[in-house]
């Protein structure tokens, strides 16, 4: 949920567009996979997978809903968290000018958290 944070603290279109989308996305994949472990649960009244011997031989369209929706929780690459990811960090990656409080010069996605605590730590 960092990602959301990032997003509205950009104050930029891209920013809040993609935080709104990661907020959405979220609650759709999260929703899924909860009822997809119910209705797993509804038909074979057991809790534990080695008890079962995995669900794809028993239940193959709730197994691959369930491994679809697992990688978007993944933000696997063309899936909504990705999308929304990517959103965050548009502003940098496709040259969209940010007028941003919160901006401090070049956020990279590997060093994110460490540029931010330089840049809010240093005096």
């Amino acid at each position: 949920m960092g990602f959301i944070i990032i997003g509205i603290g950009s104050i930029i279109d891209t920013g809040l567009n993609g935080a709104i989308l990661q907020i959405i996305s979220h609650g759709f994949i999260g929703a899924a996979l909860f009822f997809l472990a119910g209705t797993s649960y509804d038909r074979i009244r057991l809790v534990y997978l080695d008890e079962m011997g995995g669900i794809a031989i028993p239940m193959p369209k709730i197994f691959t809903m369930f491994s679809s929706f697992s990688m978007a929780s993944l933000a696997l690459s063309g899936m909504g968290g990705f999308v929304a990811e990517l959103m965050f960090y548009g502003y940098k990656l496709f040259d969209v000018p940010n007028y941003s409080f919160l901006d401090f010069g070049d956020w990279d996605v590997p060093g994110t958290k460490e540029t931010c605590f330089h840049s809010i730590c240093r005096k």
